[in-house]
């Protein structure tokens, strides 16, 4: 996985909300990887964030949620149902290469798809990561103070 100071790979994918590419994001961005769109837990937490999102974006952040197990259509439903005004991610293609990019592969190469974490970028750098698989609050809180420290 990933850790504070490590260069965060780029990547251009499609979203809920039309083409997102990392580098041309206003800086910071949040990342946060969930398992599964209406599960609870992964709802609670994207809920957190959207409840939060004025927070961010008043720093300029971006926040961005990205689906280990979920299709863009399901994730379209999802943001729909919930109200979720940012956009989200489908890493269900190409065996998960967000997630391994990211580092969130298991051991010996297998998935740990419902793995849940939470990547601050800023300039390119990994700024803040947030682990726990049933801490969604801990996702959203942590998150936001990353943007605070980096955005003064």
């Amino acid at each position: 996985m990933l850790s504070k100071g490590d260069k965060a790979p780029d990547f251009t994918v499609e979203t809920t909300q039309g083409t997102f590419t990392l580098s041309e994001a206003s800086d910071p961005v949040v990342l946060f990887f969930f398992p599964k769109a209406g599960s609870r837990v992964c709802t609670k937490e994207a809920c957190s964030f959207r409840d939060t999102l004025s927070e961010f974006t008043g720093h300029e952040a971006t926040v961005v949620g990205i689906s280990t197990n979920d299709s863009l259509e399901r994730l379209h439903e999802f943001a729909e149902e919930h109200g979720l005004d940012y956009p989200l991610i489908s890493d269900t293609d190409e065996d998960g290469e967000l997630s391994e990019r990211y580092g969130l592969s298991g051991l010996l190469g297998l998935s740990q798809k419902a793995k849940r974490a939470t990547f601050v970028v800023n300039d390119g750098e990994v700024v803040e990561v947030v682990k726990g698989l049933l801490s969604s609050d801990k996702h959203v809180e942590e998150s936001l103070e990353a943007v605070n420290r980096v955005t003064g």
